[in-house]
């Protein structure tokens, strides 16, 4: 038998063997967590740590940590700001005209503005208002996108 997470609930089962936690395949367990993870959208609190999340989920922190490297993920952080960033995508595309970026980035779980551009050109290679111009280009079916504005250092 195999003891899977329960999103309401810890790993803990009293008709279980504590063995057969560590007999499922890794894979069950992880996306169980990282489905827990999205859910509740834990990534959107601005001071969450690797110590709080672990105890959101109870489990350890440091096998939370090898399940955020098992998905694929660097460290505690780059899967925060994964899902931060991917948060925001979503936000920049509803955004109206009349409102500021800065609102995004609060409600994507950023503490600063500095940080919330410089994730989101690291990882999607534009700022956000590239982003939000060609949205709205790729919207109306142009053919031509916005261009990524370069900085000389």
């Amino acid at each position: 038998m195999c003891v899977y997470f329960n999103a309401s609930a810890s790993l803990r089962n009293n008709n279980s063997n504590p063995e057969e936690f560590n007999n499922c395949r890794p894979g069950i367990i992880s996306s169980k967590i990282i489905d827990e993870f999205k859910e509740n959208e834990y990534y959107l609190d601005p001071d969450i740590s690797l110590q709080e999340l672990a105890g959101k989920l109870n489990i350890s922190k440091h096998k939370l940590s090898k399940i955020i490297k098992d998905e694929g993920y660097d460290n505690f952080y780059v899967l925060i700001n994964h899902f931060r960033i991917q948060k925001s995508k979503i936000l920049l595309s509803k955004m109206p005209n009349n409102h500021v970026i800065e609102s995004v980035v609060t409600e994507s779980g950023f503490k600063s503005r500095s940080t919330f551009y410089r994730v989101f050109k690291d990882s999607t290679g534009l700022t956000p208002k590239e982003y939000i111009c060609n949205y709205e280009l790729s919207k109306a079916g142009a053919p031509e996108l916005c261009k990524p504005t370069f900085r000389l250092k």
